[in-house]
């Protein structure tokens, strides 16, 4: 049994947690109003306090926002190079790992719609860039998704009630949702780790605390005194909020801080645990659901010194600042010499002279003055100019906006897009490898949490019969994992320029079912549904062998394509894991190929029996190529034969359809043909059901 921790054990964990991340704590706040452009964000008190104390000194402040910049080109960048994730099967020849990977990649591609995870993804890369951490909390809320019913109505004495009928009386205001999963985005500052933590992955256990409306709190646990009691003892706090709607912190007494303590499987907790508290009491406890740690995280750059990650503004923000102090220089330059001032020694006057158009006139008397010109700051701007130049040098923004002019070639398009890749792999893998953990965070809780009829919306209804395939594929035992998919402009060019070639070179020597696989895998367009019907046989084969391998046997159907199945079946069977099978498994393989096998037999038979088919004689005569000597005057010439059109038609189509017979024949491997010889020799002769053979007709050339 895991062990219980106490409130004073929690609140010590929570100021050890706190206290060793501080500094780094104020870095990610202070983040988040440089990416707003607030530099210099204060109230107006203290704006006038400031303003009191200083009354004989202009001082101006400018911001110049290159932080935004920077910040929006690193998430375009990154989000370029990986905007999702990929499942594909651990070992590519097993039909197994396969199936179990486009599954999960089907119910992924369907929570990415139900919850928009595209939007949320560039939010994420905005908190991975911008703050330099990115954590996101998943789990499954059953109070929200599609209104389902309402719980039974019971009396003051707890006692179900049901109306004349029989039938439970609904109380509606207890409405029961089918649920959903959340995503819930964790500002790096609220989220804490064990002090010891060498890495925030490994990190023993995570504190992540928010502040939640008291009023809230209370209805949730109503009844439950001892609770209330807990929630109405932090009410009175006053908390420091980050206002996002002002970009500065207030103070609120409406909210209370809770704290969600989440322990990772380990020895003294195998399956983990989580607490939920205030800073007076225990809320809620128990084992983690299923075992599933439910944070996933990363950072943008790590330091020796802390396993917490930093952002790229930690680079730029010197640079910045620098340029902001030489900006305002350089303003309060202009602001005060600014304009242009006159000089006249004591004596002279000057006065308004003659107006002409476009011209004014003055006259002085005395010495000549002497005009001393404004000043417009230009001998700050080579200085700021050179901050912002060693600025994008040292965040590599130079090199995110290299463009290689008049290079339309594709392929140097592809190496342009692989040169820019490896100067920024190390982020984007870091990215990548986030998504994927998010992905497949999200996949072990839909195993857990999705209902039958949900998996099936997911998969469609092709797969109907594989959901329980879905339910037992376990990424720890390497059946599927997660890869980041690399989908840019770029990649698809290099993906269609690879199928163009595989066409034109070796197009003639692919099936219909390989043209069809080859062109649902082109990235541009919906050739899915264009080519679909040509590997619909493939698809059946492969979800019967997946059947089959279940230990189910599914129907045989007389509009499967017997070859196909035969060949394809016989492949499985013939590769190395197929004797590690269970016998039953490897029986029933057999005789699907056998019953597979006698209807290529039948078929074959009626082919052989249409030969020994009467012979059609109706239709108008048609004179052919064929001369025929008379029996009863061997001297006469030859005549040209005139026979019956139906005959003629007859003819064609028998020797078509023995053509394709015998292409299907000769695509059949060696050991098929073998098996077979026995079922194609006819059962008491072919012949005619009166006995007659079929009739020979003379046939000779034309008389030489």
């Amino acid at each position: 049994m895991a062990k219980k921790l106490t409130i004073n054990e929690l609140n010590t964990y929570y100021e050890e947690a706190d206290t060793c991340d501080k500094n780094v704590f104020s870095e990610y706040r202070s983040n988040v109003l440089l990416m707003a452009g607030e530099h210099y964000n204060k109230g107006p008190e203290e704006s006038r306090r400031e303003g009191a104390k200083n009354k004989s000194r202009l001082k101006l402040r400018i911001v110049k926002n290159h932080i935004h910049r920077i910040i929006r080109h690193y998430v375009t960048s990154i989000l370029a190079y990986s905007p999702g994730v990929q499942i594909v099967p651990q070992d590519e020849s097993s039909m197994q790992d396969q199936k179990s990977a486009q599954l999960n990649q089907k119910v992924w591609e369907k929570g990415k719609s139900d919850y928009d995870i595209k939007a949320k993804i560039r939010t994420w890369c905005n908190d991975f860039c911008g703050v330099g951490e990115v954590a996101v909390k998943m789990f499954r809320d059953p109070n929200k998704g599609k209104l389902t019913g309402y719980e039974q109505k019971i009396d003051e004495d707890g006692t179900p009630l049901f109306d004349e009928m029989m039938q439970p009386i609904a109380d509606e205001s207890r409405p029961v949702f089918s649920g959903a999963f959340e995503f819930e985005r964790i500002f790096a500052a609220n989220l804490k780790r064990a002090p010891e933590a060498k890495e925030m992955k490994t990190a023993r256990y995570l504190i992540y605390t928010k502040m939640v409306d008291v009023k809230h709190l209370k209805e949730v646990y109503a009844g439950e005194e001892d609770k209330i009691k807990m929630i109405s003892e932090t009410a009175n706090d006053e908390y420091i909020v980050f206002d996002a709607n002002r970009s500065s912190y207030t103070n609120t007494t409406e909210q209370t801080s809770i704290r969600e303590f989440y322990f990772r499987p380990c020895y003294e907790y195998p399956n983990g645990y989580y607490v939920i508290c205030t800073s007076s009491g225990i809320l809620e406890e128990d084992e983690l659901p299923f075992g599933i740690f439910p944070i996933v995280l990363t950072g943008f750059d790590e330091y020796i010194t802390t396993p917490r990650g930093r952002s790229i503004i930690k680079v730029a923000r010197p640079y910045v600042a620098e340029v902001n102090r030489a900006s305002s220089q350089m303003a309060l330059h202009q602001v005060t010499i600014g304009d242009d001032k006159v000089l006249y020694q004591k004596g002279t006057k000057l006065e308004q002279g003659g107006l002409l158009p476009g011209v004014r006139g003055i006259t002085f008397q005395g010495r000549e003055p002497t005009v001393l010109a404004g000043r417009d700051g230009s001998q700050y701007l080579g200085y700021i100019q050179t901050q912002i130049q060693e600025m994008e040098q040292a965040v590599m923004l130079d090199e995110i906006n290299q463009e290689k002019a008049g290079q339309q070639d594709p392929m140097a398009l592809l190496y342009r897009a692989a040169n820019q890749h490896r100067k920024f792999s190390g982020y984007a893998e870091k990215f990548e490898l986030f998504l994927v953990d998010v992905a497949m965070t999200y996949l072990a809780l839909a195993k857990k949490y999705l209902s039958d009829e949900e998996l099936l919306e997911c998969v469609g209804r092709e797969d109907i019969g594989n959901v329980e395939e879905f339910r037992n594929s376990q990424p720890q035992n390497y059946q599927i994992k997660g890869e980041p998919r690399d989908e840019t402009l770029e990649t698809m060019l290099g993906k269609t320029l690879q199928f163009q070639n595989l066409l034109q070179y070796a197009g003639s020597q692919l099936t219909r079912e390989d043209i069809g696989t080859v062109m649902q895998q082109m990235p541009f367009g919906n050739t899915k549904e264009a080519f679909g019907h040509f590997t619909m046989e493939s698809d059946n084969v492969k979800n019967d062998m997946l059947a089959l391998e279940r230990g189910k046997k599914p129907l045989i159907s007389r509009n499967d394509d017997p070859t196909f199945m035969v060949q394809h079946l016989k492949t499985r069977m013939r590769k190395p894991d197929y004797e590690y099978l269970d016998p039953q498994i490897q029986q029933a393989y057999d005789e699907r190929v056998a019953v597979y096998e006698e209807m290529i037999a039948e078929n074959e038979r009626k082919v052989m029996a249409m030969k020994n088919e009467y012979i059609p004689s109706d239709g108008p005569l048609s004179t052919v190529d064929i001369y025929i000597e008379d029996e009863n005057d061997p001297t006469k010439p030859a005549k040209r034969a005139k026979l019956p059109q139906k005959a003629l038609e007859w003819l064609i189509e028998t020797l078509e359809d023995q053509g394709n017979s015998q292409d299907r024949l000769e695509s059949l491997h060696a050991s098929t043909l073998a098996e077979m010889a026995g079922q194609l020799v006819p059962q008491g002769g072919m012949g005619m059901p009166n006995g007659m053979g079929m009739p020979q007709m003379p046939m000779s050339g034309p008389p030489m």
